[in-house]
């Protein structure tokens, strides 16, 4: 109940602060922190469970982080190069992309580590709700995806286009299925990171709030570094979160058998 209460009062606000185009992000020792992430991450600090996020802060698997990385970033640079390759994806502005391209390469662990606090916070709250409430994997994607809703939902005369629903859904499955499944924060809040990094960087979003936390750029829009054809558009974000799924599904399926057999 607390949870659903908590969820209403969020979008609620969230909603009224994009009404009236003000900041939903709460700046803290020069971190940004956004709105739907406070109020679960407070509800979470009454109940005095210090001992789990030092426990997860302190945990650093090397490993694994190298592993989900790797897996991204290389089957990333397969997935666009492949379309680059049979003509249905081309720079936009080369000359733009290799000018603003190398310095968004350079600055992503800045903006990483600007975006590690709410990201520990994601993955905190997601393994002491799973925890404490033993909420299954849907209720766990429902919640995330409740989160953030107010953000997704046209204001004034803005149409709600099914393809920024259905993407929106993707990241968001991407996401629970990565915290849910994590045997280290670090891995996991890397691996959404540049999950959502690529995405944004190639493909564009119209999602300042995201925009801004990603490429910090003061965009209304970015359309990003890749145009694709008129057959794939619509599709490609949807795409490549689909694949990453299957992709990061098989690799904790995996890593879980071969756990158990160890044991």
């Amino acid at each position: 109940m607390i949870l659903l209460l908590s969820l209403i009062f969020i979008n609620g606000l969230g909603y009224l602060l994009r009404y009236y185009d003000l900041d939903r992000f709460i700046i803290i020792l020069g971190f940004r922190f956004h709105l739907s992430l406070i109020l679960p991450f407070i509800l979470f600090l009454f109940e005095k469970k210090f001992h789990l996020i030092k426990k997860q802060i302190k945990n650093i698997n090397w490993r694994e982080i190298i592993n989900q990385l790797s897996m991204l970033l290389i089957s990333s640079i397969l997935i666009f190069g492949s379309l680059i390759l049979i003509k249905k994806a081309d720079f936009s502005d080369p000359d733009f992309f290799y000018e603003l391209g190398l310095s968004s390469l350079i600055d992503m662990p800045v903006y990483f580590i600007w975006n590690l606090p709410q990201l520990f916070m994601i993955g905190i709250v997601i393994h002491n709700d799973r925890e404490k409430y033993k909420f299954s994997f849907p209720i766990i994607f429902l919640f995330l995806l409740l989160l953030f809703a107010y953000e997704f939902i046209p204001m004034n005369k803005e149409k709600l286009l099914p393809f920024n629903i259905y993407n929106y859904a993707a990241y968001v499955l991407f996401i629970a299925l990565v915290f849910i499944q994590h045997k280290n924060l670090y891995a996991s809040a890397l691996t959404v990171f540049l999950f959502i990094w690529i995405l944004v960087l190639l493909t564009g979003s119209t999602n300042i709030s995201v925009i801004k936390n990603i490429i910090a750029k003061n965009f209304d829009e970015w359309e990003g570094f890749l145009e694709f054809s008129k057959i794939i558009v619509n599709y490609i974000s949807l795409g490549f979160s689909g694949l990453m799924i299957i992709l990061f599904s098989i690799y904790f399926f995996v890593t879980r058998t071969r756990i158990k057999a160890n044991e």
